[in-house]
Parts: C-alpha cells; sequence; structure tokens
C-alpha cells in the first residue's frame, strides 16, 4: 500500500490514526515478529514531530525509536530497532 508523504504541520497533534503512524506500527510488528532488526523510516516531511510518539510505541514493544537527521538539519528519519 503506497501512502503519501503529506507533511506534519508544526503544532499539530500526532494521532494513532494517522498513516505515518500506522508506517511506525507495521515497522513495530515487523521487528517484533523477527522479520527485521532495524526498520528506518525515511523521507516523511515533518518526522522530528512524530518521534515522540515513535519513541513512546517502540518503548511498549520494548524497542527503541531514534532520529537519525538529515545533513543539512532539515529533517530527520526514524530507525526503530531492537534495544541493544
Amino acid at each position: 500500500m503506497d501512502v503519501p508523504a503529506i507533511p506534519i504541520p508544526l503544532g499539530a497533534t500526532i494521532t494513532d490514526r494517522e498513516p505515518i503512524v500506522q508506517h511506525v506500527r507495521s515497522a513495530i510488528d515487523l521487528i517484533a515478529a523477527g522479520g527485521a532488526q532495524r526498520v528506518t523510516l525515511i523521507g516523511f516531511p515533518g518526522a522530528e514531530r512524530l518521534l515522540p510518539r515513535a519513541q513512546i510505541l517502540a518503548g511498549e514493544a520494548g524497542l527503541t525509536a531514534r532520529a537519525v537527521w538529515q545533513a543539512d538539519g532539515t529533517g530527520c528519519d526514524i530507525t526503530i530497532e531492537r534495544v541493544r
């Protein structure tokens, strides 16, 4: 399923119904099921505003979520992985 990357407006509240949160949940499910050790979600405008929610969801599954900042500092990707 191809979900377009829609920018997250400044000050927006991220709800669990947002398509981007479903990508986070899918990544967590994939890792928890043993299908991958790490998943990086890339190219989502405004992903830095999603990071706190991703960290909570990952933590609840015994995983970690961290930002991978772009070289120019304009945004980030989110990597979800097992806690080392």
